[in-house]
């Protein structure tokens, strides 16, 4: 037991009061006239004892409703924890964690959840008294508390506690607890309290390694408000552009994952696609409790440049993970250089680019050199080098096609009748760090010396090309081309082969370098080599060989809210934006047209430009721009796991706590508002005891008052 205002304890002093009135009464003589000295005689013996007890116990009951009274307002109570203060209260440092996350936007009977957590709050910081300090600490915040220094002002922690809104940056509370601990532990208070108003959501509390070691003290209570909601949720789990080689005007496939996060069966949900604002596509589609469903959009693009692109479901309990961003990049306009030693050796290629629709011959920009102006072209202007039939390389000129192919350019290599293999193998082969060419293996008067065995039909190069898409692994979809000479080499660890010929050597290989890709042919684009000129397969074979080079850095990213969005750009287009290498400014547009401006320093000779962009707190598409011209774009989206609004189970909370090194015994649970207070108290200081000792000193009063009338009564009636 202890007493919270112990001061009051002088006050049993007063319980000698009685006592020494009693042995004054003892002290005083009375005189007594008798008529007769018979009647003193008549006194019996019995009566006299029984005297003697009722003052006795008139002594007693007096004596005890002045220390009843005295403890009551002394406060006693019993298991508390404040030790060390010497007046009625010690001061406290209490950290209060407000869920701020998406999942508290959902409601219950009472209300919406966010709302409740900070009416809790606001509660709590009403018990502040003078000389106490809070920290207020938002999960959208995690791992930083919303200041630095604690808060005494209650006005102002109750102002910060209403403006507080929905984030949707997820959160995991092992950041929230370490954070805790590192401000409690800098308090030289004396009583340290941590309130945590949440609904619990299942995906943020997320058990580790029991942990040998304490978290928290002995001196630190912890108080937790569960809000949990009942409704069930639906939410757009995953979208993904399956097309790779994107072409305006030609059909893109989408995949979009819906996931039903609730107990009921949801019959024809409405999933829609839009492309720059713009409803596109929409189906329908039923999902099975817990269940998710995947649907396969094909949708043809009229446009070219970045597209935002965003798949949206209809409304439910949270209406922003109903919508998850995406981005993609539509060629404008790639330009092709072709490289060789005679207009022969690129005929068939230029054909074939040249044979497409409208729409796509538009797309390129082509041009043709002969090998020795290699030095002299501004490869920054290129997307795509075509280098065919190379009879010499210097390690100059293999030095620059490097350079332009890690910053994001594409090569595709033929080699040719005047191929030197050494001079291939000691410049060309070598800087890229690829394995070398053994020899030419070349059929007498034109014979067969090989033809296709394999092909990698999941390869981007092949996706959408043949109609049997489900057949097309188990049989050749195609005739394979007679093969008269080949190069004789192996692909390595470092590529991929993507169509090899009957001996096992690589028909076609690919290898990623920097941001750019190298298409490595083993046999030439003439009928000397091969008859595949002459296939149906050519045609688009190199048409889309060239669209996948084009690729390039062109690949849009996608974060997490929350993150620090570090994403690659194309070289080539910061340097037709940027009027100068100098120029180190970027500006992210984002959804509602606000413009943010970035400056850093981008050395646009580095193999690979990066820039890393402040953290995204709202979902979106976000596009970059160099001098107002767009070089990428960015998503942004909500965490997967904010969607499921499961709270935690008591048992597995448990756990949580034992792996941080937390006593679950020193955790409290505020459930109902109107008794946060005293709730909160009794947890402080343990049960108070005043009104059992009020109680005990009323029953003292009363059996005085009936013992004091009844002994007077007994002496009326003896004297009579």
């Amino acid at each position: 037991m202890q007493f919270l205002n112990p001061l009051m304890l002088f006050g049993l002093a007063g319980a000698a009061i009685p006592v020494i009135l009693h042995l004054l009464n003892l002290r005083k003589l009375r005189t007594i006239e008798f008529s007769t000295l018979t009647f003193l005689k008549e006194l019996q013996t019995t009566k006299i004892r029984r005297l003697k007890l009722r003052q006795f116990l008139l002594l007693l009951l007096r004596t005890m409703i002045v220390v009843a009274i005295v403890l009551a307002f002394a406060r006693p109570a019993m298991k508390g924890n404040i030790v060390g203060s010497v007046g009625t209260r010690a001061k406290t440092t209490a950290v209060i964690i407000l869920d701020n996350s998406l999942s508290m936007s959902a409601r219950n009977a009472e209300g919406e959840l966010l709302k409740q957590g900070k009416e809790f709050a606001l509660h709590v910081v009403d018990l502040m008294k003078e000389g106490d300090e809070a920290f207020l600490i938002r999960s959208s915040e995690f791992p930083s508390p919303l200041t630095e220094t604690p808060l005494h002002d209650k006005t102002m922690l109750k102002t910060l506690i209403r403006e507080t809104e929905y984030s949707q940056r997820s959160y995991s509370f092992d950041e929230g607890f370490s954070l805790t601990k590192q401000l409690l532990d800098k308090s030289q208070n004396t009583n340290k309290e941590v309130y945590i108003f949440s609904d619990f959501q299942k995906t943020s509390w997320r058990s580790k390694k029991e942990s040998t070691q304490k978290l928290f003290g002995e001196n630190v209570r912890i108080f937790v408000s569960r809000f949990v909601t009942e409704q069930s949720n639906s939410s757009i789990d995953t979208v993904l552009v399956q097309t790779k080689i994107i072409e305006q005007n030609k059909p893109l496939n989408v995949s979009v994952t819906v996931k039903n996060f609730g107990a009921q069966k949801i019959d024809d949900a409405a999933v829609s696609i839009f492309f720059n604002e713009k409803r596109v596509a929409q189906k329908n589609l039923s999902l099975e409790t817990w269940g998710s469903s995947t649907e396969i959009f094909s949708i043809v693009p009229n446009l070219s440049g970045w597209i935002n692109g965003y798949a949206e479901l209809e409304s439910d309990a949270l209406d922003e993970d109903n919508r998850k961003y995406f981005s993609f990049y539509v060629p404008e306009k790639i330009s092709v250089c072709f490289v060789s030693e005679s207009e022969k050796d690129i005929q068939f290629p230029l054909l074939a680019l040249n044979t497409s629709e409208d729409s796509t011959r538009s797309l390129f920009d082509i041009q043709t050199i002969f090998h020795s102006q290699l030095s002299r072209i501004n490869l920054n202007n290129v997307d795509v080098l075509v280098l065919s039939n190379m009879s010499l390389i210097s390690k100059e000129d293999a030095g620059q096609i490097l350079s332009f192919t890690q910053r994001g350019g594409g090569v595709l290599f033929f080699p040719g009748d005047k191929s030197d293999i050494v001079n291939i193998n000691s410049t060309f082969i070598s800087t890229f760090n690829i394995p070398p060419v053994q020899a030419i293996l070349r059929g007498q008067n034109n014979s067969v010396v090989s033809t296709v065995e394999n092909i990698d039909y999941n390869h981007p190069l092949f996706s959408g090309v043949f109609e049997n898409e489900k057949t097309k692994q188990s049989q050749k979809v195609f005739e394979s081309p007679e093969i008269y000479s080949l190069l004789q080499r192996t692909t390595g660890k470092e590529g991929a082969t993507i169509i090899s010929v009957v001996n096992n050597f690589p028909l076609l290989s690919e290898y990623k370098i920097g941001n750019g890709k190298l298409l490595v042919y083993s046999i030439a684009p003439t009928l000397e080599w091969s008859n595949i000129p002459l296939k149906g397969i050519f045609v688009p074979l190199i048409h889309r060989s060239v669209l996948y080079c084009a690729i390039g850095a062109e690949n849009a990213s996608s974060f997490i809210v929350g993150d620090e969005p570090q994403i690659r750009l194309s070289n080539k287009k910061v340097l037709d934006a940027n009027s100068s290498q100098n120029t180190k400014q970027y500006s992210i547009i984002s959804n509602d047209s606000s413009e943010e401006i970035i400056e850093g320093v981008k050395d646009i000779h580095k193999s690979i430009v990066k820039t890393v962009i402040s953290k995204r707190e709202k979902a979106g598409n976000f596009l970059v721009k160099a001098n107002r011209s767009p070089v990428g774009m960015f998503s942004v989206n909500i965490d997967s796991r904010e969607s499921d609004l499961r709270s935690i189970e008591e048992s597995e909370l448990n756990q949580f706590y034992v792996s941080s090194g937390i006593d679950p015994t020193s955790v409290y649970q505020l459930q109902n508002i109107e008794r946060v207070e005293s709730s909160i108290m009794q947890s402080r200081y343990g049960v108070e005891l005043w009104k059992f000792f009020i109680i005990c000193a009323i029953v003292f009063a009363l059996l005085e008052m009936i013992l004091g009338r009844t002994g007077r009564k007994e002496t009326e009636v003896s004297m009579v």
